[in-house]
Order: structure tokens, then sequence, then C-alpha cells
């Protein structure tokens, strides 16, 4: 796959029928989204465009995916960013080519403020709306799209999606990973960082309609300190017993570190 002066692959994930997907960006002084279909044997799938590869742009000098998933009709979904601080989503077939029943155009661009905005991760539902997580300014953002890729009206807090706002006014925020809980509702992990001076873990639980549950911490909001400068939700998983573990890099005394820790959402 050197078809292009810089490609990186942020994203994965792998098919019913075993072949993978990664989503990223490729290109040399433009880069757009990129995606590619490998087979079982991590060829590339050339009945996906043709080549295994899809570039596609959105307008900016950079373009990026970041998460990805898969319908259970087969349409492949992959969220990311631009560079003008907007979120981007496309829907693309199975065979690799934008779906025109999504958008009309296959593509949405996701710019509601001014200010920082993108989308990190997505998972869909059984009925094949999608919800997506990411970043609005210093806030964290949960939205819900129909399967023609409108808004669904029902969902969240506003037309669509809920701004989770933190207390102690964080300059800024990053989204990490979405949990779909067993019982329907969502965990968002990420990090808030305040002043440029320290970073904290933050995880917010929303219900399975989109607002703060606030049976969770008394907030819906926990912010965590492990007493380093840089402390970075990156992952999270749930286990059998529904506890969530969260995956973190620490910075304490000058030194990186990782782990986990565990919590009851």
């Amino acid at each position: 796959m050197s078809q292009a002066n810089s490609q990186t692959a942020h994203g994965m994930t792998v098919q019913p029928d075993g072949k993978t997907i990664l989503t990223g960006y490729s290109g040399g002084s433009n880069l757009d989204l990129r995606l590619v279909r490998l087979t079982t044997s991590g060829a590339l799938d050339t009945s996906f465009n043709g080549t295994g590869l899809v570039t596609t742009s959105f307008g900016s000098n950079y373009d990026e995916g970041i998460a990805v998933a898969v319908q259970a009709d087969g349409m492949i979904v992959t969220v990311g960013t631009k560079a003008d601080n907007a979120g981007i989503m496309a829907r693309y077939t199975s065979t690799g080519t934008l779906d025109s029943g999504f958008n009309s155009s296959g593509t949405i661009t996701v710019n509601r403020s001014s200010g920082r905005e993108y989308l990190s991760d997505l998972f869909i539902q059984g009925d094949s709306k999608i919800i997506t997580f990411g970043v609005q300014d210093a806030s964290f953002v949960l939205s819900r799209y129909n399967t023609d890729g409108s808004a669904d009206l029902t969902f969240g807090a506003t037309s669509g999606y809920t701004l989770i706002d933190f207390p102690g006014f964080p300059s800024n925020c990053d989204a990490g990973r979405m949990l779909r809980l067993s019982d329907g509702s969502f965990l968002l992990v990420g990090t808030l960082e305040f002043g440029g001076n320290y970073r904290d873990i933050t995880v917010a639980k929303l219900t399975s309609t989109g607002v703060l549950d606030t049976s969770f911490n008394g907030t819906g909001i926990l912010i965590i300190n492990l007493g380093g400068t840089d402390d970075v939700g990156v992952e999270a998983a749930q286990l059998s017993d529904n506890s969530v573990v969260v995956g973190f890099r620490t910075n304490r005394d000058g030194q990186y570190d990782f782990g986990a820790l565990k919590i009851n959402p």
C-alpha cells in the first residue's frame, strides 16, 4: 500500500466474513480520508473499489478517518476530522462506492460551532441508526443519525445530540472511546485539559435516549486525576460483571506510564 506519499491508519474493524477494514488518511501535500479493505489472508481486496482502496476528499488539505464500523447490511461507515475543525462522516456500499442514500452524497460534515470539532468513535444500532462521539469546543458531544443521514430528533437534549459541558472551565477536551453498555446506555471516555497545565481522565454516562445519567456519580460525569500532569483516557471495555475497565496513560515525574482502572457504571 505505497501508492501515496503518506499513509496512516487510525481505526480498524473486522467484517463478519473476516475481512479487515482500515480507516485513516493518504496523500502528499493534501491528505484525504482513505479506507482499505483486506482479505482474510491480508491482501488488498480487489472486490472493494477494484483496488482494495477508496480515497475521499472533504475539501480540505487534511481529511482523516479515525474510526470505522460495518452495518448489518454490509454498508461501511467511517468518522473523523478535517482541517477546518469539523467532524466528517461517510458511508460506503460493500463494494466501496459512496452511498447516495446517505445525505444524498454519502458524506456529512459536522460543523455546529466556529471552534474545534471532530468525531472520534461510532456505534451502529441494530436498526442501523448511527451514534457518534466527538468533541465540540471544550465539550463532549453524542449524536444519533437516521439511516438516511438526517439527525434523529428523538435523541439527545438538542435536536439529535447532547453537549456534555464540564465543571471547572476546561480549556480543551479530547474524545477517546465510546461504549454501548449492556443496558443500552453510553459510556464516553476521554480527557479534559485545564489551561494547558494538566489533563485529567474524563468519563461521562448517558442514557439510551442520549441525556446525562445522573445515577452515575450524581452528575453523569466522573473526572479522575491520578496525581500526574497528563492523565489521558484512551480506551474502555465492559466486563462480564458489567463493570468497565478504562485504559489510560499518565505522566508522573516526567515519565509516561500506561495502565487501567476499573469503574462501576
